[in-house]
């Protein structure tokens, strides 16, 4: 019985995982650029390249995927795509 437990409890958790990791990559990919975006919605004009990437960086942009999965906090309040909700 604790087998069977043990073993539907690790798919679930596999299950979980996958669905996060796809559901993270889907809105990531969606929504285009977050630091140009959110640049371009904070001036009202778009932003230089400059500005783009040293935004990426202070704010964790131009880390790899697997990295910024593993530093969001998963907390979304809003819906509002302007805001950094990924640190």
């Amino acid at each position: 019985m604790i087998r069977v437990l043990l073993t539907r409890l690790g798919s679930l958790t596999a299950v979980m995982t996958s669905v996060s990791l796809i559901m993270y990559r889907f809105v990531d990919l969606t929504l285009g650029d977050p630091a140009y975006q959110i640049l371009r919605e904070q001036r009202q004009s778009p932003p230089s390249e400059r500005e783009v990437n040293a935004f990426r960086a202070e704010h964790g942009f131009d880390e790899p995927f697997v990295v910024q999965y593993l530093l969001s906090d998963g907390s979304s309040e809003s819906t509002d795509q302007t805001t950094d909700s990924r640190r």
